[in-house]
């Protein structure tokens, strides 16, 4: 489903660990709170704000990045689509022919007679070319290409490709995972001595895995150290996507799991501020901002931007709030309008197009209100869907009959 975003705004999307700034749009954050904190302040200066249409503050939009041409997803396959435009992005050194000639020769050589680095000169590529391969087969749900993924990671991982063993490890970390943490153990100490060599991506996932183990100091010191490790741009942090950002979200995560909450908002605002990260900005709305704040809405307003759907829900129930202070001192005939142009119908209109079930509930609530019912039962219906909010769906229906 596509998600509607609201005047120029359009998501943040994303090639195989290539991200692509597609536009960004930032709205109206109302009336100015005096007395706002140093970080709101920075930010203020940084967006270089200006007036918005309701006379509230408004951030420019971001400068399009230009995205290559490649040929229709219909005339490929998934995996053939994914590598020929892999190759038109910059992100794989061969063509897709080249490509494709690898995987089938990959899948008729036997690891267990030769060794891969001689498949690596037969065929007169580094290493490096597996693991490219195999991230962006990867990114299809197809089984047989995420299958073929693997075995190629696990090959070039086998003789020290850094980027292929920090992708296996990465995908073993996630829900998505390749294959399981416990099957890793060669690709492990491998990461360790990635880990002593001073490698920044591989300091961050072996924090993480000290993290998975309860040793929390240890994982601490190590996230901090690959934020100073990642100074220096690498390859591999490259293809793996692993960003400064995320190493300062993952130190406040455990500072706050240590107790440290006021270190745990500092690394927040330095994802934030300096890397400008979205999910930093939703997790100082959540922990570390009053929810009437002026600070607060900003927060959420920077995350929702970017197309974070649990930001867009939260600014969306935010707006509906303020909104209904607002309609109680309008006559019942202007309300209509009212509702329609605000920021409420716009953010839980995305929300609800994204199928996000709170937004649809809310946006439905919305139109109800306006006498919009029809809408408002074909939103209620699309929520209906999700099991964790059925019940409520069902009641909603009943009282609005």
């Amino acid at each position: 489903m596509n998600v509607q975003f609201p005047r120029n705004l359009v998501p943040i999307s994303k090639f195989p660990s290539i991200v692509i700034l597609v536009g960004n749009c930032y709205f109206s954050t109302g009336r100015r709170a005096t007395g706002r904190s140093p970080i709101v302040r920075k930010l203020e200066t940084q967006r270089k704000l200006g007036p918005g249409l309701d006379g509230g503050v408004r951030l420019p939009s971001r400068t399009p990045a230009e995205t290559p041409h490649s040929q229709p997803r219909e005339a490929l396959g998934a995996g053939e689509w994914l590598i020929g435009n892999a190759r038109a992005f910059g992100f794989l050194s061969v063509s897709p022919q080249e490509a494709r000639k690898i995987v089938d020769q990959f899948k008729k050589f036997d690891i267990r007679v030769r060794s891969v680095r001689d498949f690596c000169q037969e065929h007169n590529i580094e290493p490096l070319v597996l693991t490219q391969i195999a991230i962006t087969l990867m990114t299809t749900p197809i089984q047989a290409n995420r299958k073929t993924a693997r075995e190629l990671l696990l090959a070039a991982s086998d003789i020290e490709d850094p980027a292929a063993t920090l992708m296996l490890v990465k995908s073993a970390l996630t829900r998505d995972s390749l294959t399981p943490l416990s099957d890793l153990s060669k690709p492990l100490n491998h990461l360790r001595r990635l880990v002593d060599s001073g490698n920044a991506p591989a300091l961050f996932l072996q924090a993480q895995v000290c993290e998975l183990e309860g040793k929390l100091k240890l994982a601490l010191e190590m996230f901090l150290q690959s934020t100073t490790a990642a100074n220096e741009k690498s390859t591999e942090a490259e293809l793996v996507d692993i960003r400064l950002a995320d190493a300062w979200r993952a130190v406040s995560r455990v500072r706050k799991r240590l107790g440290d909450n006021q270190g745990a908002k500092a690394a927040l605002e330095i994802a934030a501020l300096e890397y400008d990260d979205a999910l930093a900005y939703l997790h100082l709305a959540k922990d570390f901002s009053d929810s009437t704040s002026y600070e607060h809405e900003l927060y959420l307003l920077e995350a929702a931007s970017s197309g974070i759907l649990e930001a867009i829900e939260k600014l969306g129930l935010h707006y509906k709030d303020k909104l209904q202070n607002t309609l109680r001192d309008l006559l019942p005939g202007s309300q209509i309008g009212r509702v329609e142009n605000s920021q409420a119908f716009e953010w839980l209109s995305i929300g609800a197009e994204a199928g996000n079930p709170l937004s649809q509930i809310h946006f439905a609530a919305l139109l109800k209100n306006i006498h919009r019912s029809n809408e408002a039962f074909k939103w209620l219906a699309e929520a209906s869907k999700s099991p964790q909010h059925a019940i409520l769906v069902s009641r909603l229906k009943k009282m609005w009959k």
